[in-house]
């Protein structure tokens, strides 16, 4: 049979530089709340008996790991599983802890070094803490990705669980840009409350509730030991100053909001428990982190009914909360919360918003909680009681009343209880690009108020001159009172030698009510002279399996840098990093890299297989890569790119080389022109791509070749990396695979072939529909 010409061709995917830095990430596959994933654990009897044996016990187990989400299949071999929790150990429903690193360093899953599955076991509806986290993240309050799973063990149903993220050094990363700073866990009693000026008396071994997740080799506690000392025995004149130096006080009012309407009494504010704590390097500010979520919405163990609970008396009445009380007593912070609180109820929480989303959440998990034996075995709660907690509360003493009820109990009792008053414009999320001399400087913040359009001005001051003036506009729509404010931005002309600018900003409502931020001092920026340097990160690939070898065989991440100047280039005064905040990570080798060459950098972590090896390893969820100059250039960046989740053998490179952006390669080019990039990746399989069209059903044939047979997963990909088409196929040599495309939309799609049995790519492509 004749087939028509090409209809479908390949092309080049542009991204751009997507930032690393994302406070909401996206859900991906792995947190996907529109499906019922199902995890897997496949683990030695004994290994499993031993876990159940000694509850108490953190030793991880070797397992294989199955993820399945509808027809997309993640397959882990020894991961490590253990229990995990605190009283829930004890429980008949265990949860469970995943990591995926633990016999594999450096591993993780679609950006994930651990997962926790937790089996809600206090909660009859297992919902609550999902619809907790959700309503932070609508509220901007950064917090962890969730989603129900279905899970198995050795081919058993364990239940309807929660995966939860895991906070860690991955967790801060994405969302705050670095993990260089300090992550605390802060667990029961953890009340912040003044010990000694001494860190040491922070630490757990001394018997406080703090615990170092990051840095621990440093295991330095004077920030934390600072930050509490500021928070207690600051006077009350100098309070709001100084805790606003150290401290996102704004997130925080937030987060109070919300825990106080879902009735999180087991975090900080109540119970002394369960929140993070992390130093973010790039604001210099401590940032708060909920945590642990499932007695929310009217479970208690306290006989309080945290529905009708005074959201102004709403800490601990006889022990001292610092962070709350201290700042709750100033009168501006508690006309925020109040500001807060009013914008949570109106636009998030009220029960016509929220009980649709209820019932369509109990629709997706009520088969799978109905299955769930474990369920019944803690409190002896069937299938009627799954049902009936939605509604109304259960024999069980904790749950005095159901999820309904209480949302509309606290949405009127909070209503009730709320004192507006007129707030002062708040100003939060200032930031500044990094610019070298001649380049313009860009200043941006977010201004809320409950007033239309703010008045923003920055001024500024360059080398200890004069203060000028100039106004920041807003480059949203002008719509105010929603979540998240304004965006208010400015830029202008830099300065030609190296020197600093000092600023603060100044917002004021058509009420007269004026914000200063900061409230005293300026913010900063040091600009460096800029080398007349033309290196380019040129590609990279965070994920390599069998695609590219290095000197030693293996096949570690790369970088390729490459030289756009006309003249030789000497690399050994530079320095390659994958944290913007450390720009002395790896110094590069004592070579010079000559005008339009290519080098390629292995990112193995390990100096010791070779000079072009770097100490760190890029990772397959995202993260940042930057050239940074000489010690005498100040260090300054000379190029850098901060990437999405990427894809295991697949590079991006700039298309063109050196300027262009950032673009998915069919064909990886280390060491080459990413303008020579090849049309398929048909180096694994013998895989080719053929594209006919057909008049009437548009056909796409994928044709094996040089004797392929067995399974194969066909996936085809958005420009926002949404799976559009997913299919399982077993194949024989010679037999073709034609997909009918016609109900797609003209764009740009890109096709990955996975080898089933491997769960390897084994081919990939771009598709233009036109």
């Amino acid at each position: 049979m004749n087939k028509p010409i090409l209809i479908f061709c390949l092309i080049l995917f542009f991204f751009g530089q997507i930032l690393a830095q994302n406070p909401f990430p996206e859900k991906t596959r792995v947190f996907d709340d529109e499906t019922l994933p199902r995890i897997d654990i496949f683990i030695d009897t004994d290994s499993l008996a031993l876990i159940f044996q000694d509850v108490e016990s953190d030793h991880e187990y070797p397992a294989n790991f199955t993820f399945t989400r509808n027809t997309d299949l993640d397959i882990l071999d020894t991961i490590g599983f253990r229990l995990r929790g605190n009283t829930s150990r004890y429980s008949q429903k265990k949860s469970f802890k995943i990591a995926v690193n633990s016999f594999e360093k450096g591993r993780n899953f679609l950006g994930l070094e651990k997962l926790n599955i937790n089996g809600e076991h206090n909660d009859p509806s297992i919902i609550r803490s999902k619809l907790s986290w959700d309503i932070f993240r609508k509220f901007k309050v950064i917090g962890s990705r969730t989603a129900h799973v279905k899970m198995y063990i050795n081919n058993d149903y364990y239940g309807l669980y929660m995966n939860i993220e895991h906070i860690d050094d991955q967790f801060v990363e994405l969302r705050y840009g670095s993990q260089s700073g300090n992550l605390y866990k802060c667990t029961w009693p953890a009340d912040l409350n003044y010990i000694s000026d001494n860190p040491d008396d922070y630490k757990p071994e001394n018997g406080s509730a703090y615990e170092l997740k990051t840095n621990k080799e440093a295991n330095d506690y004077s920030d934390l030991a600072t930050f509490i000392d500021i928070l207690n025995n600051t006077s009350d004149a100098e309070f709001p100053a100084e805790i606003e130096k150290i401290f996102n006080v704004n997130n925080y009012l937030k987060y109070l909001a919300v825990a106080y309407f879902i009735g999180h009494w087991d975090g900080y504010s109540y119970n002394k428990n369960n929140y993070y704590l992390y130093n973010n390097p790039l604001s210099s500010k401590f940032e708060f982190i909920p945590y642990d979520l499932d007695n929310t919405f009217g479970i208690d163990w306290f006989g309080i009914d945290w529905s009708t609970h005074d959201i102004y008396s709403w800490a601990h009445p006889s022990e001292e909360r610092p962070l709350t009380n201290r700042i709750l007593a100033k009168q501006t912070y508690l006309d925020r919360f109040s500001f807060y609180m009013n914008q949570l109820l109106d636009s998030i929480v009220h029960p016509d918003t929220l009980f649709p989303i209820i019932d369509a959440k109990k629709l997706q998990i009520e088969q799978a909680a109905y299955d769930d034996t474990y369920r019944t075995l803690d409190y002896n709660w069937d299938n009627n009681d799954f049902d009936d907690s939605y509604i109304h509360g259960l024999s069980a003493a904790h749950v005095p009343i159901g999820l309904k009820q209480y949302i509309t109990a606290r949405y009127n009792s909070a209503k009730s209880q709320l004192v507006l008053n007129n707030i002062a414009p708040i100003v939060s999320y200032v930031s500044n690009n990094n610019p070298l001399t001649n380049e313009d400087i860009v200043i941006n913040c977010t201004v809320e108020d409950e007033t239309a359009g703010p008045d923003v001005t920055l001024f500024y001051k360059i080398n200890d001159g004069s203060e000028q003036s100039i106004g920041m506009l807003t480059n949203g729509s002008g719509k105010v009172n929603y979540i998240g404010g304004l965006n208010y931005q400015i830029s202008f002309s830099g300065i030609a030698e190296s020197g600093k600018i000092e600023y603060h900003i100044r917002a004021s409502d058509n009420l007269s009510a004026v914000t200063r931020e900061p409230i005293s001092g300026y913010y900063e920026i040091n600009i460096s002279n800029a080398e007349n340097s033309l290196l380019y990160i040129n590609e990279f690939m965070a994920s390599n399996d069998v695609s590219v070898p290095d000197n030693n065989g293996d096949y570690p991440d790369w970088i390729e840098i490459y030289n756009a100047g006309d003249k030789s280039v000497y690399l050994g005064d530079k320095y390659l990093s994958d944290d913007f905040l450390d720009n002395q990570k790896w110094q590069m080798p004592d070579i010079n890299i000559g005008s339009g060459e290519y080098f390629v950098f292995w990112a193995s972590g390990n100096p010791a297989n070779g000079q072009m090896h770097t100490n760190f390893k890029l990772k397959l969820g995202g993260e940042q890569i930057a050239i940074f100059n000489a010690e005498n250039m100040a260090f300054s960046i000379i190029d850098s790119v901060t990437f999405s989740e990427q894809s295991t053998d697949i590079s991006m490179g700039r298309y063109p080389d050196g300027t262009g952006d950032f673009v998915i390669m069919g064909e990886p080019t280390p060491g080459a022109s990413n303008i020579n990039t090849g049309i398929t990746k048909n180096d694994y399989f013998g895989i080719n791509f053929h594209y006919y069209p057909n008049p009437l059903n548009t056909l796409l044939y994928i044709i094996p070749e040089n004797g392929f047979t067995g399974e194969i997963v066909i996936e085809l990909m958005n420009i926002s990396g949404s799976i559009v088409h997913s299919q399982t196929k077993n194949i024989s040599s010679g037999s073709e695979i034609v997909l009918n495309l016609a109900y797609l939309n003209n764009g740009t799609y890109f096709l990955r072939l996975i080898d089933g049995k491997m769960n390897k790519v084994i081919g990939s492509g771009m598709l233009l529909k036109q």
